[in-house]
Order: C-alpha cells, then sequence, then structure tokens
C-alpha cells in the first residue's frame, strides 16, 4: 500500500506512542521502574522508526518467505514475526551506536523481553494494526492530521535535543541524574 509522507509521518508519532506505552505495560510487569528513552515525553522514536520500517518492507518479506520455503501458503505471520524481530534489532542497534558515539558509553541493553515485544508488535503492525490505523487515518480530515502532528513534533522536537544534551552532559559527568549536576 503506498502513503503519503504525511502519512507516514503519522504513523512514525502514532507507533512511538503505542510503542512508549507498550515499552511501561512491559516494565510494569516486570516491576521495575526507570525512564527509559532519549525523550522525556510519552514516545519513543525506535518504535515509531521500528513500525516505519515494518509497513514498508513486510509485504515483499512474506513472499520471499513463502518462496524460501517452496510454498504458496499464506505465510503473513512468520513473516511478521521474523520482520517485527528483524527491525527491532536494526532499531536497537543503531541506537545503540548513536548513544555510544554521544555518550560514550554503552547504555542501551537489550533483553529476551524486547525481542518478544518486536516480535509481537511486528505480527500486531503487520496483521492488523496498520490496516485500520490506515483505514482510520484516511476518514479523518487531513487538517486533523496537521493539527496533531504539529503539537506532537514540536514536542518532540525538543524533547529530542534536551536528550541528546543530556547524554552528551553524561559523557562529561558520568551521571544521568540532575541531582549531581
Amino acid at each position: 500500500m503506498e502513503y503519503q509522507l504525511y502519512e507516514l509521518l503519522l504513523f512514525f508519532a502514532l507507533y512511538s506512542i503505542l510503542g512508549w506505552a507498550a515499552d511501561r505495560c512491559i516494565f510494569a510487569l516486570r516491576r521495575r521502574k526507570g525512564g527509559r528513552g532519549l525523550c522525556k515525553g510519552p514516545y519513543m522514536p525506535a518504535f515509531g522508526a521500528a513500525a516505519l520500517l515494518l509497513i514498508s518492507w513486510s509485504e515483499p518479506a512474506a513472499r520471499e518467505v513463502a518462496a524460501w520455503l517452496g510454498t504458496d501458503l499464506n505465510m503473513d505471520l512468520p513473516a511478521a514475526a521474523l520482520c517485527g524481530m528483524a527491525s527491532g534489532a536494526v532499531c536497537a542497534f543503531v541506537v545503540a551506536v548513536l548513544v555510544r558515539l554521544a555518550s560514550g558509553k554503552s547504555l542501551v541493553h537489550v533483553s529476551f523481553s524486547d525481542v518478544l515485544l518486536w516480535m509481537t508488535g511486528g505480527i500486531l503492525v503487520i496483521m492488523g494494526l496498520q490496516p485500520l490505523l490506515a483505514a482510520i487515518a484516511r476518514w479523518i480530515n487531513p487538517w486533523v492530521h496537521m493539527i496533531f502532528m504539529i503539537i506532537f513534533y514540536m514536542q518532540f522536537a525538543g524533547d529530542c535535543i534536551d536528550g541528546i544534551a543530556g547524554l552528551f552532559k553524561y559523557r562529561r559527568r558520568r551521571t544521568l541524574s540532575k541531582e549531581r549536576e
């Protein structure tokens, strides 16, 4: 399915928020406290980027998996799981490299639950959530999208700049907490 640029920006924003919510739920289930992510707001850009990767290459990947297995069966579910793990791993690697470059230390830790979250997210995005979000986005007036995106991206840009500045401060002070500043 072909999308316009504003739709991709809208999907990035929505999946960043949904990814943050899923991450918070996983942390709550693990009974861990923490503020993961570069941004302070209720969004995680790595999840938005991973969802855009899934949207762009899930259908060709499903065909490739079916061809690789030598079957004409519908391979959407295994392809969705594999694509979810792959796009999550790519985004985690890129984020880890960028954080390492900015902070001088490896601050990104990947656990087994992260891999399960990527796989589940891939299945949800490809199998049902993306067609539903695309239908809703095309039903709602584009001006509503634009107002939402202006509010989202203004806050998002400021939080990203603060997060990157925090990583560079970490490089100098070796702490992310504001109490030691």
